[in-house]
């Protein structure tokens, strides 16, 4: 019987399925231009690496930016599986325009990949939610399956994100930059042919008609009339300042957190004895070994919170991100350190070695632990102090973030060349102590639920 129904039915993977595999392809394509993108822009397209740096950053906040246009649309009456297709398809025509290296090629490339990944990121989140069973409650604890999708959607972005970058310096290395572009528009095509013959039509039809579920926030009454337990919600004055309050401190740490794809790839490629026995180990090793480690060190750190809370001594939410801020500015003092002894080339003509493999290691390490002390705290807390009239606006509010924190990361880019390493490393190191001041003592006991 299962055979039978398997062979009279398209597809043997279920919709949801279908649609994390599509997810899949839109990372792995995504990832293929983004994680070597500064070397691709130096090396293809003739920039200079200040303002290959900057470039990244400003692409990255854009891709940031560009969902909250996108979210409009689908609840303006786009559909999430109509922006979905139309995001694959913007994609694939962007892709396609990178195999050229006009530069007109790459300001249309670049709109259109950043134009399809507005589309596609809302449409993916809005069509996933809408296929899983309705949430009974707010407590993710009470709705194993959804945490379930959610979580594997995570680990396949972070998978995607590790293997993007090798694939892509391999690809770079055997046939040119060309094909890195050839191999993320095969990507798309696949993951536009999931989303057609993946999801049946009943299931887009499932997925229109449900809503999304409502999340009540703490101390708020559910359908139930039972409140939940905790404290109740600030009102929306003081949501709203608490909210911009933490905003201007997080666009602060994500301007310096930007570095690590940008100038701190480039202090790896020049200024890093990356020597080994058995060679030298590439650029895009480096550029992985962030992801690798978000998949590595996140089991341990939830068992370590896990042990914390049964003794009654877990730290708060934002006592976690203020912690994170922390672990950034001791990151960019590793490097400043490290890059106070040599850079080339002018400190290797005078026969200074560069900086030890190991410097460079212990840095990447730590702006991995802030970035899991930061980025997902940071939703939960914008949605936990935003009354439920405002949600929309705290969501917005938190992307916005992303996106002005990589815009700055790209203007402080352009200081990489102007000047010194270690004095550009240790400006990254005081800005992010001075953006942790924007997250105050006050916010630290609004938030110890």
């Amino acid at each position: 019987m299962r055979s039978k129904a398997a062979a009279s039915a398209p597809w043997v993977i279920s919709p949801r399925q279908a649609l994390i595999l599509a997810v899949a392809c839109e990372r792995l394509a995504f990832g293929l231009l983004a994680s070597l993108l500064v070397f691709q822009l130096s090396e293809r397209w003739g920039l200079t690496e200040s303002r290959a740096a900057a470039w990244v950053g400003y692409f990255l906040a854009a891709s940031y930016m560009t969902p909250l246009l996108g979210g409009v649309l689908c609840d303006r009456g786009l559909g999430a599986h109509t922006a979905c297709l139309a995001g694959c398809l913007s994609l694939a025509l962007g892709y396609a325009a990178l195999l050229s290296h006009h530069p007109i090629a790459l300001l249309l490339g670049s709109g259109l990949v950043l134009s399809g990944s507005g589309l596609f990121r809302p449409g993916v989140q809005l069509l996933l939610d809408r296929l899983l069973p309705p949430a009974s409650s707010g407590n993710p604890a009470e709705n194993p399956q959804r945490d379930e999708v959610y979580a594997a959607m995570h680990a396949i972005v972070n998978i995607g994100g590790m293997v993007a970058p090798l694939l892509s310096d391999g690809l770079r290395r055997s046939a040119g930059w060309a094909t890195v572009s050839g191999m993320a528009v095969g990507c798309m095509l696949v993951s536009l042919i999931l989303l057609t013959r993946g999801i049946p039509q009943r299931a887009r039809q499932k997925a229109a008609a449900s809503s999304p579920p409502a999340l009540h926030p703490e101390g708020e009454r559910g359908d139930t009339g039972t409140a939940t337990t905790g404290p109740l919600p600030a009102p929306p004055r003081a949501s709203l300042r608490t909210l911009l309050a933490l905003s201007f401190g997080l666009i602060g740490f994500w301007m310096v957190y930007a570095q690590s794809a940008s100038t701190v790839l480039l202090w790896a490629k020049s200024g890093v004895d990356r020597r080994l026995e058995l060679g030298e180990l590439p650029v895009s090793l480096f550029a992985a070994l962030p992801w690798a480690l978000v998949v590595v060190l996140t089991p341990p750190l939830l068992s370590l919170l896990r042990g914390l809370r049964l003794r009654h001594r877990e730290p708060s939410a934002l006592a976690r991100l203020r912690f994170g801020f922390w672990l950034l500015s001791a990151a960019c003092l590793v490097l400043a350190v490290s890059a106070s002894s040599s850079f080339p080339p002018r400190l290797s003509a005078m026969g200074t070695p560069p900086a030890h493999l190991a410097w460079l290691l212990a840095s990447l390490f730590l702006i991995t632990l802030g970035e899991l002390c930061v980025a997902p705290l940071g939703p939960a807390i914008f949605l936990l102090h935003s009354p439920k009239a405002l949600r929309g606006l705290a969501v917005a509010l938190w992307f916005g973030t992303l996106g002005l924190g990589m815009l700055g990361g790209g203007a402080l880019s352009e200081l990489w060349g102007q000047l010194p390493p270690a004095a550009f490393f240790v400006l990254c190191a005081a800005l992010c102590l001075l953006a942790r001041m924007g997250v105050t003592e006050r916010l630290l006991s609004l938030g110890k639920s």
